[in-house]
């Protein structure tokens, strides 16, 4: 058994960050089994342990979520139901007047039963846990079947103390929590120290809805580039489109007006880590120009908006050009402010509902 303490320094060197280490243990033990368990868990914070993962197929994954103070998202909970050969166990000791306050994440193996890895510390599921806050953690790994059985018991008697959720429970929770998060809210604009809006590139564990689970991702084309046909996405939205945020290969996706004409579309990643919309000229507000012609012969900003909704089939999307001063964009915009999905590049504006 090996024991290593880590302090995690706020927005500190990304070899001290929580889900780097989280990553190298996930290599080590080889692990294709998760257990998590956090007094709070964000939508984000899903993302971000799974990123740490890089991709491994999980065999299974357990997800211990607290919802003492009201604080874990609704939108994870939909968000751990949705990935395959998940479960989730909900814990709250409110009635009691304790909380349930533990942060354990354990890594295993079926393969190695010998392999096996514990964080145990002060972060709880976020993104801002695993990569900003000032956190510290011990990390312990086994060397033998007879550690790796203790590790597993340690997470299994947190386990215990939950039990699977019914759908009214699930209800009842995001009713109390939409409360609670409402008067934070105002809390939040009495305290508040600067007029900045709600950003959720600042602040992506306020986002209430995982990307992959929205119905809706626009996006402001500003200056769109390549003579106005070539889109950059931020890399959170890729995940809309079932793409990995940090790259890869070329995607064809079909992209639907509302004509019911189809326009089969290049998503690209490029070298400024970011994905890109190829639009095809087929789209007629491409072929006729998606950007202005100035006075001066030169491209001005574009006044339209890129609206992409899901359709029922994979890799097809419906596209609506919204112009930004129109009623339906100002719902959208209003509706990702609700759902702290609202970002700004300081160039234009981008968001999912």
């Amino acid at each position: 058994m090996e024991v290593e303490l880590l302090t995690q320094r706020p927005k500190g060197p990304k070899d001290g960050r929580l889900k780097d280490r989280l990553a190298e243990y996930a290599a080590a033990t080889r692990c294709d089994e998760l257990h998590a368990a956090a007094a709070y868990v964000t939508v984000e914070g899903v993302n971000t342990l799974l990123e740490a993962l890089e991709g491994r197929a999980l065999k299974s994954s357990r997800w211990l979520v607290g919802l003492d103070d009201a604080i874990s998202q609704p939108g994870a909970i939909e968000k751990i139901q949705s990935l395959p050969n998940a479960t989730v166990r909900i814990v709250t000791f409110a009635a009691t007047g304790v909380r349930f306050h533990t942060k354990m994440i354990h890594l295993a193996t079926s393969k190695t039963p010998k392999l096996s890895a514990l964080m145990v510390g002060s972060a709880n599921i976020s993104r801002a846990a695993f990569e900003e806050n000032a956190e510290a953690a011990a990390f312990v790994t086994s060397n033998s079947k007879a550690t790796a059985d203790w590790l597993r018991e340690a997470f299994e008697e947190v386990w215990k103390l939950g039990h699977e959720p019914t759908q009214a429970e699930l209800t009842a929770y995001k009713d109390r929590y939409d409360a609670a998060r409402k008067l934070r809210k105002k809390l939040d604009e009495l305290l508040k120290e600067s007029d900045d809006s709600p950003n959720v590139i600042d602040n992506p564990d306020e986002a209430q809805i995982d990307p992959a689970l929205a119905s809706t991702c626009w996006i402001e084309c500003g200056r769109i580039t390549l003579m106005g046909r070539e889109l950059e996405l931020k890399a959170i939205q890729a995940r809309f489109f079932g793409l990995n945020p940090t790259g890869g290969p070329t995607e064809i996706i079909t992209l639907i007006q509302q004509d019911g004409s189809e326009h089969p579309t290049q998503f690209v990643f490029r070298g400024n880590s970011m994905w890109r919309v190829m639009f095809p000229t087929s789209i007629p507000e491409v072929a006729a120009g998606l950007r202005p012609v100035e006075p001066d012969g030169r491209l001005g900003r574009s006044p339209f908006v890129a609206v992409f909704k899901r359709t029922n089939i994979h890799d097809q999307f419906s596209l609506q050009f919204l112009h930004e001063d129109s009623d339906t964009y100002a719902a959208l915009k209003a509706r990702s402010d609700e759902l702290g999905t609202l970002g700004d590049t300081g160039r234009r504006l981008f968001g999912w509902c």
